[in-house]
């Protein structure tokens, strides 16, 4: 049997995906205070954050935030980067609203 699902090699970002295809997705992102993205190593499953035992604590303590805190944070996941990844590792980028106007989001790495 075959596999269907790329490699990391096949792995192509959704932005040329969206330039090819001749979308526009100015505007169509949701807006957070809080972003998490999280370097994943593919493929994912589509379940992924309800399936994945590793990811649960992290589910959970978001679930936390949002629902009994009132912040919004939105998780998502990026494949490694070939260059600046280390194989066994992941990073995390946490990007934060600093203020109610502001011109970028402040950024941290872990």
């Amino acid at each position: 049997m075959v596999s269907t699902k790329p490699n990391q090699t096949e792995c192509q970002y959704c932005s040329v995906i969206s330039q090819t295809n001749r979308e526009d997705p100015i505007g169509t992102a949701r807006t957070h205070d809080h972003w998490l993205i999280l370097e994943l190593k593919q493929p994912w499953s589509p379940a992924m954050w309800v399936e994945d035992e590793e990811l649960q604590p992290l589910v959970k303590n978001l679930k936390q935030l949002i629902w009994k805190k009132g912040i919004m944070v939105r998780p998502i996941a990026i494949a490694p980067d070939r260059e600046y990844s280390q194989p066994g590792y992941a990073r995390l980028f946490y990007y934060y609203r600093p203020a109610k106007l502001f011109a970028r989001y402040q950024k941290r790495n872990f």
